[in-house]
């Protein structure tokens, strides 16, 4: 499956359903318009959104029976937005490929993952408030090209790697595959040799600083950069809902009285609202990976350390929120029941 933005050259005219709109035409738009269709979501939530408050006059704002319905006017075609709007099938827009499709011939690596109930965060730390009941008050991670939320390679590299500080764990995943062949990976099911072998031999530290720091694992000097593991943006391949919608709000009902922190619990609730991706979404992580070898021999192969990542991200999840449920996912076999179709970013 191939990821591809749209890109285009000056003298080139961009057809008019797929145009991204600008802040003035967004500006012109009735409220009941979803203004960023095929557009930039993550433009609008932190740009053109505040754009627009900042040019209405103080009167206005001040007044709640006008301000309240144009506020939740403003907040609501987010929730409404079709994921077919972003990813489409044309094969006119082929410039820029954000992840290669998965070949292990070429070191490339994908897992699709697909999120569960109650959804995905990501991105809350980004400053988004104006201060106004019903508002989205935290951030989001938005691909600053596409607009679609994402998560940073950066961020599955800190999560994977904070797997390998819990002593024992990534042995353990392993372990039980050698002790549940039912449990182990399909792509490994005929590697029971090399397993034995990875956890009879295998030093997890000099593991650790090989993947995340570029160490060779047999003297600990500096790999070269192009032999280094990679890890990649991930971002939405496909979206299992039957309406389409990928993007939901939630709230955190908190109980907090500031002025004496005993009478909380009988403190009437403020609810914060805020974004996230729902349910049933397909995110595609990918991965550039290399064999650890000495002496011709495969020490620990690519593939058992994309299978090692996958279960790290099933078991302990991804993004903000993770203690209460957020950021879980299971595993999709076929994000794209279509092959003949590839599913490209607008």
């Amino acid at each position: 499956m191939k990821r591809i933005l749209t890109t285009h050259k000056k003298s080139e005219s961009i057809p008019a359903d797929m145009q991204i709109l600008t802040a003035n035409s967004v500006t012109n738009s009735t409220p009941t318009e979803t203004p960023f269709l095929k557009g930039n979501i993550g433009l609008w939530y932190y740009r053109i959104f505040f754009g627009e408050y900042h040019k209405q006059d103080a009167s206005f704002l001040a007044n709640d029976k006008k301000f309240a319905p144009w506020l939740q006017k403003k907040c609501n075609p987010i929730l409404e937005a079709n994921l077919s709007d972003f990813i489409v099938t044309s094969d006119s827009f082929s410039e820029f490929i954000f992840y290669k499709d998965h070949d292990p011939t070429k070191n490339n690596y994908n897992i699709h993952l697909k999120t569960i109930y109650p959804g995905l965060v990501c991105g809350i730390g980004y400053e988004h408030e104006l201060g106004f009941e019903n508002e989205f008050k935290l951030g989001f991670s938005f691909d600053h090209t596409t607009g679609l939320p994402y998560l940073p390679g950066s961020s599955v590299k800190g999560t994977l790697r904070s797997a390998f500080k819990h002593n024992g764990y990534p042995k353990s995943i392993i372990q039980n595959w050698k002790d549940k062949p039912g449990e182990c990976p399909d792509a490994l099911k005929d590697k029971g040799e090399l397993i034995a072998q990875v956890l009879l031999t295998t030093d997890w530290k000099k593991l650790e600083d090989h993947i995340f720091e570029g160490k060779n694992y047999s003297n600990g000097d500096p790999i070269d950069t192009y032999h280094t593991d990679v890890f990649i943006d991930a971002f939405i391949s496909s979206n299992k809902n039957s309406n389409d919608f990928f993007l939901a709000d939630d709230y955190i009902t908190c109980h907090q009285n500031r002025k004496d922190a005993s009478l909380s619990p009988f403190t009437n609730p403020n609810p914060v609202r805020f974004l996230k991706v729902r349910s049933d979404v397909v995110f595609t992580f990918g991965f550039r990976l290399f064999d650890i070898a000495k002496d011709g021999v495969v020490l620990f192969s690519a593939e058992i350390k994309k299978e090692l990542f996958k279960q790290i991200l099933l078991d302990l999840g991804i993004g903000a929120k993770t203690n209460v449920g957020y950021g879980q996912f299971e595993e999709v076999k076929d994000p794209n029941p279509d092959s003949s179709k590839e599913e490209k970013v607008l």
